[in-house]
């Protein structure tokens, strides 16, 4: 289903910061819209997610290179 990578391969890949990344991406966004900024990686995050999670074939590996930009979110 088109909602596997949210609810199997992200939680493993994130494990305990899962919960801190989803609220990161958001805030990330509001806050750059706050300071009349794009929010440049919560925009290339969330296109990665859709992209991917529109493709039949779905594994773990797909979602690595868009790690650092969430652990980016999640430290800011």
């Amino acid at each position: 289903p088109f909602y596997w990578y949210f609810v199997a391969f992200a939680p493993s890949i994130y494990t305990v910061l899962y919960p801190f990344a989803l609220s990161a991406v958001v805030a990330h966004a509001k806050t750059s819209w706050s300071k009349h900024c794009t929010p440049y990686m919560a925009y290339y995050t969330a296109f990665y997610f859709i992209v991917f999670s529109l493709l039949a074939h779905k594994e773990p590996r797909f979602l690595l290179p868009i790690a650092p930009f969430v652990f980016l979110m999640t430290g800011e």
